[in-house]
């Protein structure tokens, strides 16, 4: 498409190309500023204010905008202007040379849209992976050091005193396993429900699924979390932060 202006930006004659893109008579936009009639709600301001300083400027440009036509329909423009001088070096007119670029344009937002769609999952399966790694290393290293023990031990009756650590350790680790798939549906599902947790419960569950390797780590845990405060939370994630406090707590001991 190809439009001339006078040196203030008014049209004086436009091409039949930009005509039928704009849907405009050549009446219509004589003596009006090209920028004004294509304006619309999703027009980039700072894109239109950058055409109007190379006019005031006496400047080409080149930029590429949304655009409307006289139906309101929107359309991506790629617009060309530059000035024209004579032989006294007085601008007497802007030449814009243009074309429709919405299938090129709507293609390339679509690939921005597909690839922030492929990062955004592979940050959630990475984050995933951690947790799957980390919270269920935790419970099977507890559940490794109790099997161990018993292995090693002839004491019936030590034997025995550790089933109850056993049987903890294993329904801790099927909790796990439980809010893991739960996280799979967090990450599917952004509205999901916060539930109101006694702390000290989920503190003092976590505690006794890992009391075998604090006790082998010889260390010991301390809090001050009233017995009524309740948090609004999201179990799974609480379950996870639980178990990152304890075994760092553990891991970093000294």
């Amino acid at each position: 498409t190809i439009i001339i202006t006078n040196p203030k930006g008014k049209a004086v004659w436009a091409n039949n190309a930009y005509l039928n893109l704009t849907g405009f008579s050549m009446e219509e936009i004589l003596g009006e500023k090209p920028g004004h009639l294509a304006i619309g709600p999703e027009t980039d301001l700072l894109t239109l204010n950058k055409m109007r300083k190379a006019i005031l400027d006496k400047k080409s440009a080149k930029v590429i905008i949304i655009n409307y036509n006289k139906l309101k329909e929107k359309y991506w423009f790629e617009l060309n202007i530059t000035p024209v001088f004579d032989s006294q070096g007085n601008c007497i007119n802007f030449v814009g040379v243009g074309r429709d670029v919405t299938s090129r344009k709507e293609k390339e937002l679509e690939l921005k849209r597909l690839l922030e769609v492929t990062n955004n999952q592979n940050n959630k399966l990475f984050n995933f992976a951690h947790i799957v790694s980390h919270n269920i290393r935790s419970h099977t290293s507890n559940l490794s050091m109790i099997v161990d023990v018993m292995e090693n031990t002839e004491d019936i009756d030590e034997k025995l005193s550790y089933i109850d650590l056993l049987k903890e350790g294993t329904e801790k680790l099927s909790e796990t396993i439980e809010y893991l798939n739960e996280i799979i549906t967090i990450q599917e599902n952004d509205t999901i429900e916060k539930k109101k947790i006694l702390l000290k419960d989920e503190i003092e569950k976590t505690k006794r699924a890992l009391s075998f390797s604090i006790k082998e780590s010889q260390i010991t845990i301390t809090h001050t979390i009233p017995e009524d405060l309740i948090v609004n939370v999201i179990p799974a994630y609480l379950d996870s932060i639980l178990l990152n406090l304890f075994t760092n707590a553990i891991k970093y001991k000294s």
